[in-house]
Parts: structure tokens; C-alpha cells; sequence
């Protein structure tokens, strides 16, 4: 058994080997492969300096930034920006790794559109480091990905948000179920959309399977965050379907505009 198990950690050890040959690591922010001594910091120093991380200057509730006084940041013990004051989501509470902005646009382009799926890592690896006590706070039993219609996710060759899901899940050690919501139909983009457009466009899209999430607290991943009517769309029938409580994580997020202060 144990000379089976050495054997089976070699041949692990050679594949991670040639696949780092084959696909070596890049720069999220610029697409320039790595050098040796940048691996671990997953960015190029430039493109490092450039991003902004979320952390903790953010909206409660939704995760977006709050823009007060032409600076980003909270204002005088504040916690949500204004339009939750009034409004009411299904999931429990958002949080993104990245503002979307400067080289992190050409980064979700290239994750999306480009085949870049290595992004995922470095991706991954920073939401540990910046949300990790968030998401343990929120003990997920499942990380579940925003399903992509089928037809798309042919036509791509794969969803992304399912690859971000696996980087995230293998990182914290949660189980990734991508069979727990399903996309039944096609949708537009939301951003294209006025308000009551996005409530219809997501209508019935969603699907969650009750033997898999019910009783289940989950986490929900998905590339970005715009207008949030996805995921709360997705939020809504994972809760129909029993689950216990949705959160969700997105790779980047806008920041909101606020009057606070």
C-alpha cells in the first residue's frame, strides 16, 4: 500500500511538472508568464501595484465599495450604501476579491473569453488571504458555481465560474456542486437591461436540485458582480429549494457611488 501510494504521488509530481511546462503561470493582470521569483505572488509587480483589492471597505450586505467624499472607504461607521436601506436580497451577504477596474477588466476578459483558466489560482489564493475569515464566519458546506446555459457553456468550452469555484474550492477545502443549480434557459446580459428588464430576463432561469442543497449552508461563485440580479436570481432558488443560507463571492465588483457623509 505505501510503495502504491509513493508511486501514485510521483506520477502526481511529474504531471504537475509538465503541466507548469506546458501552461506556465501568467501574470493575471498582463498575461506575461511569471518569473520563477513572482510565482508566489501570482501578479507581475506592476500589475500588483495597479489592482485594488476589496477587503473590508465595503457595503455589508451587497460588497460593493463605497465611494464617500470622492475617496473609497467608509464613512463614520456606515456599512451599507443607500439603496439597501430600502431594498431586500435573497443572499445572506456578497463579497469580491477585486475591483473591476484597470488591469483587472482585461484580466476577467481573458478568464472568460481567452481560455485563461490559470487565472483561477491567483485568483483563488487572494480570496484566502482577504476573505478567508469572512467565508469561515459563514462556514459554507458547499461552494456552488452560477450555472452557464448550455448552449453557451458548448460554445466557450467551459464556465467560468465553475473553474473560479474549483480554484476556490480546493483552496479552502469545501466541496465544489456544480449539479445544484442549473441555467434552464438563455439569458442577455443584465447590464444591458433597465431593472424591472433584469427581473424578467431571470425569471424561472434557475433550477436548484433539493436533494443536493437542502439544509445546506452554501456559497455561491461567480465571476462578477454587476447589477447583483444574477445572483439573487440564483440566491433565491437555492433558498426555494431549502437551502439554509446563501453567500456570495464574486473575483471582482464595482464600487458604488454613495451620498453618505
Amino acid at each position: 500500500m505505501g510503495e502504491e501510494n509513493g508511486e501514485k504521488n510521483m506520477r502526481r509530481k511529474r504531471m504537475k511538472k509538465w503541466k507548469k511546462l506546458l501552461f506556465p503561470p501568467r501574470c493575471p493582470g498582463c498575461d506575461r508568464i511569471l518569473e520563477l521569483w513572482e510565482e508566489k505572488e501570482g501578479f507581475c509587480p506592476v500589475c500588483r501595484k495597479e489592482i485594488r483589492q476589496v477587503k473590508d471597505r465595503c457595503c455589508m450586505k451587497c460588497g460593493k465599495l463605497l465611494e464617500v467624499g470622492g475617496g473609497i472607504g467608509l464613512d463614520s461607521g456606515k456599512e451599507y450604501h443607500f439603496p439597501f436601506a430600502n431594498t431586500r436580497h435573497a443572499f445572506a451577504q456578497r463579497r469580491g476579491v477585486y475591483v473591476y477596474r484597470g488591469p483587472m477588466k482585461g484580466s476577467m476578459y481573458r478568464f472568460k473569453y481567452g481560455n485563461r483558466r490559470c487565472y483561477a489560482r491567483t485568483y483563488a489564493a487572494d480570496a484566502e488571504r482577504a476573505l478567508g475569515g469572512w467565508i469561515r464566519r459563514r462556514d459554507p458546506q458547499m461552494i456552488v458555481p452560477v450555472p452557464l446555459y448550455f448552449g453557451k457553456r458548448r460554445k466557450r468550452g467551459y464556465n467560468q465560474a465553475e473553474v473560479w469555484a474549483k480554484a476556490l474550492g480546493e483552496r479552502l477545502g469545501v466541496s465544489v456542486e456544480k449539479r445544484a443549480l442549473l441555467r434552464l434557459r438563455a439569458t442577455r446580459p443584465q447590464k444591458e437591461l433597465n431593472p424591472a428588464g433584469r427581473i424578467y430576463n431571470l425569471d424561472r432561469a434557475f433550477y436548484a436540485r433539493r436533494d443536493l442543497v437542502e439544509g445546506k449552508r452554501i456559497l455561491l461563485a461567480d465571476d462578477i458582480y454587476t447589477t447583483g440580479s444574477t445572483m439573487d436570481a440564483a440566491s433565491g432558488e437555492l433558498l426555494a429549494a431549502g437551502a439554509v443560507e446563501v453567500c456570495c463571492i464574486s473575483i471582482c465588483t464595482g464600487a458604488e457611488k454613495s451620498s453618505l457623509g
